[in-house]
């Protein structure tokens, strides 16, 4: 049963683009002699069609390519879900302030360079464990974040990538994770909760830098290396926990040092 011209339903929207309505998956040959309508179109097998092949369940999309092979939903309560594969692009949505939650599905793998820099507004940030990489400067002044979990699936977390979130207060890095780039959580001063995996190997310079509120961590006792300033600024900080025997001397700035050892 053929999908025809007549049955694809467009609409025009105040900024000239169009939008169409989700066709199921298994439809997606009957539009292919329609060639100048499928780059409006995106598949959902979630997307029920009745008879005469008519959207039963249909999903408003406007412009909503976010990577080469990722996409979007925006809803009017600025939950904006992101699905499909491979990457988010570079600042796909920086400085949007009608972004108040985010989920990312499982399939995307990387988040760009400045992808979310500067949502004022977003208070929720989901990271599935397909993720395996955050850019340069990906989250940061995002200053309504409270908390986030980096997965265990992260190779790289990029100098710079979560920084500046004032409002962040609880940080996760879940196993996996062995090493924390550059600047990483710098200036996210009202940060008090961090957890960090068994599997950190290298914590790198000035990672928790200008963390007014931090009093204490725990340093995981495959931890090797720590940068020098890793922690520099962070003057209230007060407790390091080291669980094994080990040797820690950190420089936090203004001459003051805050060390640990057997």
């Amino acid at each position: 049963m053929a999908c025809y011209k007549n049955q694809i339903k467009e609409l025009n929207v105040s900024n000239n683009e169009k939008l169409c309505y989700y066709v199921q998956e298994a439809e997606r040959e009957y539009f292919d002699e329609y060639s100048q309508f499928t780059e409006y179109l995106t598949f959902d097998r979630s997307v029920k069609i009745i008879a005469g092949n008519i959207v039963s369940e249909a999903i408003p999309w406007i412009d909503n390519r976010c990577g080469e092979d990722a996409y979007y939903t925006l809803d009017n309560n600025g939950l904006l879900t992101i699905f499909g594969t491979g990457n988010i692009e570079y600042s796909a949505f920086a400085e949007r302030n009608d972004i108040k939650r985010v989920i990312i599905q499982d399939g995307i793998t990387g988040i760009r360079s400045s992808a979310f820099s500067n949502c004022k507004q977003m208070t929720q940030l989901s990271i599935p464990d397909s993720v395996t990489y955050i850019g340069l400067c990906a989250i940061e002044y995002c200053n309504s974040l409270e908390s986030l979990t980096i997965p265990g699936s992260m190779k790289t977390l990029g100098t710079n990538a979560v920084s500046h979130c004032e409002a962040l207060k609880s940080v996760t890095i879940q196993e996996g994770v062995t090493y924390i780039d550059q600047w990483n959580f710098s200036g996210c001063n009202n940060l008090t909760d961090v957890k960090l995996p068994n599997t950190l190997e290298v914590i790198d310079a000035a990672t928790f830098q200008w963390c007014d509120s931090l009093t204490s961590i725990r340093i995981p006792d495959r931890v090797t290396f720590i940068d020098s300033g890793a922690f520099m600024g962070s003057n209230n900080l007060s407790t390091i926990i080291v669980p094994t025997c080990k040797y820690i001397c950190l420089q936090m700035g203004f001459g003051k040092k805050v060390c640990s050892h057997c």
